[in-house]
């Protein structure tokens, strides 16, 4: 009997190599983009806007980018505003596939005039580039993704999102303003059962949209991760005939998705096996002949461990849901005896060689919860000195040792409290972990005790 990963690789190559026979005559030329290398090419840190020169952005222009064409862009929003991040990130592929690349050094969380720095960015790129209007794409990271997400909602002209460990504010079919959704993120992501929650929203809804689950935590996907999403877009803008049919980026697309399907059924991750297979089957429709390759997936649905696994995730994750209600009341009680009980659990049950992967999984998760309540509650408590905050920062510590913020947090609190010997062995360790912004410490009003020490000369 011929393996999942033969089979699957197989019914690939019939359906693309078809597809490129029978299309072939029918493809329309793409515009052909000069190649000379130019000054283009490379990743600017900073641009300074004309109209507010206290706004600024990174960008990557492709190195054959010419103004007299127009090109899709990826305007991107990082949630401490370092835009040249998620500029690094995609520049590969913008290179590839021919896009702009905009990340904004001003719109990170909790920025009070949001809507003034996006219509100045705007305004901005709209003006001085040559921008694609019927491709035009947002991205950001938790905090970021909310604001690309937002921006697509209310400001309208976006064709796709891609919104990675954070969702849309709201989901609902009134919305005027339609775009395409690709959500991403981590495994292990505190966040993951809300993208979760929010793909099963969405598959009410007539919205195009897809999720991307990744081996990893809270943070950017991976550079190979975007470029599957950034695909998933160009074979939509194919599908609705935006763009000419380009038999390469489709086989780019087609390849890419079949190593990595592969890629996760031979280290028998089934449930990522089959939510990937499943949406790579809904993408190809409507663009070639797929009855061999849906046959394939059926018999693959069909097996008693494929069954056995998505009855596993669908506990899990209700239980993962009971269990994050339940460290929500914790906190808003003091209850730090139950939190440290479930630390000590949740360590255990990680490492315990009887759990399954998935449990395993989901217990990380809950621990980063825990991380992530406690920092909402330390910073909180700190800007009102509260005499507990010390027990949120205990529970902080437990919960995340390894986390630059619990130190960073740890040293407000003593420098606060007039304790700089402790405020200062705090930012060092804090530095060891791999917190860098200097300017910020001094800034920041709660450590006004040990701003003019030097700390920039300490090494990790």
């Amino acid at each position: 009997m011929i393996k999942f990963h033969h089979k699957f690789s197989i019914f690939l190559l019939i359906i693309v190599f078809s597809f490129c026979n029978e299309n072939n005559n029918k493809s329309r030329k793409k515009i052909e983009i000069p190649l000379k290398k130019n000054k283009n090419g490379v990743v600017i840190k900073t641009v300074v806007c004309k109209l507010n020169s206290k706004h600024s952005y990174s960008l990557y222009l492709p190195s054959y980018y010419n103004p007299e064409i127009n090109y899709p862009i990826i305007i991107a929003f990082d949630p401490q505003a370092k835009g040249s991040k998620p500029v690094k990130l995609f520049s590969k592929i913008a290179e590839k596939y021919g896009y702009i690349v905009i990340g904004s050094n001003n719109i990170k969380n909790k920025l009070k005039d949001v809507n003034t720095a996006i219509n100045i960015l705007f305004e901005e790129i709209f003006d001085k580039y040559s921008i694609d209007s019927k491709r035009v794409y947002t991205a950001g990271f938790s905090g970021g993704a909310r604001i690309a997400s937002l921006i697509a909602v209310y400001k309208g002209g976006i064709r796709g999102i891609i919104s990675c460990s954070a969702g849309l504010s709201t989901i609902s079919k009134e919305i005027s303003n339609r775009f395409e959704f690709v959500g991403m993120v981590g495994n292990k992501d505190f966040n993951y059962l809300e993208m979760k929650k929010l793909y099963n929203e969405l598959e009410k809804t007539n919205f195009t949209h897809t999720l991307l689950i990744f081996d990893g935590e809270h943070n950017w996907p991976s550079e190979r991760e975007l470029e599957i999403a950034i695909l998933w877009f160009e074979v939509n803008t194919i599908k609705n005939k935006i763009i000419p049919v380009d038999d390469a980026v489709l086989r780019n697309y087609s390849d890419l998705m079949a190593k990595e399907i592969n890629q996760l059924n031979s280290e028998n991750k089934i449930t990522e096996t089959y939510f990937l297979y499943n949406k790579f089957i809904k993408s190809l429709k409507n663009i070639y002949d797929i009855r061999l390759i849906e046959n394939s997936f059926l018999e693959f649905k069909k097996t008693s461990k494929v069954k056995k696994a998505l009855n596993e995730i669908k506990k899990l994750e209700k239980k993962e849901d009971r269990y994050q209600s339940k460290y929500i009341e914790a906190f808003a009680k003091s209850n730090f005896t139950f939190l440290n009980l479930e630390i000590n659990r949740l360590k255990k049950m990680i490492n315990i060689d009887d759990a399954s992967r998935q449990e395993k999984l989901m217990n990380k998760r809950l621990l980063n919860i825990i991380s992530m309540i406690s920092f909402m509650y330390c910073n909180d408590m700190i800007n009102k000195n509260d005499k507990k905050s010390i027990d949120y920062l205990k529970i902080y510590e437990k919960s995340d040792p390894n986390n630059k913020d619990v130190y960073y947090l740890k040293a407000c609190y003593y420098a606060i409290n007039m304790q700089k010997d402790l405020a200062i062995i705090n930012i060092n360790q804090s530095i060891k972990y791999g917190f860098e912004n200097f300017d910020k410490i001094k800034n920041d009003k709660r450590l006004e005790l040990i701003k003019d020490h030097n700390f920039a000369n300490i090494k990790k």
